[in-house]
């Protein structure tokens, strides 16, 4: 998933192996720019919001968590528990809760580092991750 793939400029053996044509491999990267063009704005205007007002007004780490997730998965970036507590804008104990109550709704899936077993990856669920990708297409920002 990392390192390799459209995601990484456009590679017809990659295509090939994921059983799709060369023509559908450049139509998804061209989507997948797009969509990642989106979130950033989406999040950029978050940010955006506390230079003006109290940054407690507008707490949405549920929100948060799943822009950041989408972005580090079309980015190609595994995201770990502690970066995105950082990431949901909250204190800890709240996005781990957070964390936990989508990981349990199936919203995220929890993946376990391969070389460090005391580290865990988040990521978004396939259904989650292709809600994000309806959702990003529909919006017009």
């Amino acid at each position: 998933m990392f390192g390799s793939g459209p995601g990484f400029g456009f590679d017809a053996a990659y295509a090939a192996s994921q059983g799709t044509s060369p023509a559908r491999a450049r139509l998804s990267q061209a989507s997948t720019s797009v969509e990642l063009a989106r979130v950033k704005r989406i999040m950029h205007e978050r940010n955006q919001r506390t230079r003006h007002f109290a940054s407690q007004m507008f707490a949405d780490p549920a929100w948060d968590i799943l822009l950041g997730l989408a972005r580090a998965e079309m980015e190609h970036r595994r995201t770990t528990v502690s970066q995105l507590c950082l990431a949901a804008a909250v204190p800890a104990t709240t996005a781990l809760r957070w964390i936990n109550s989508m990981t349990l709704d199936g919203t995220l899936a929890r993946r376990p580092d391969d070389f460090d077993r005391r580290r865990v990856y988040i990521e978004l669920s396939c259904e989650s991750s292709q809600s994000m990708k309806t959702y990003l297409s529909d919006v017009q920002i």
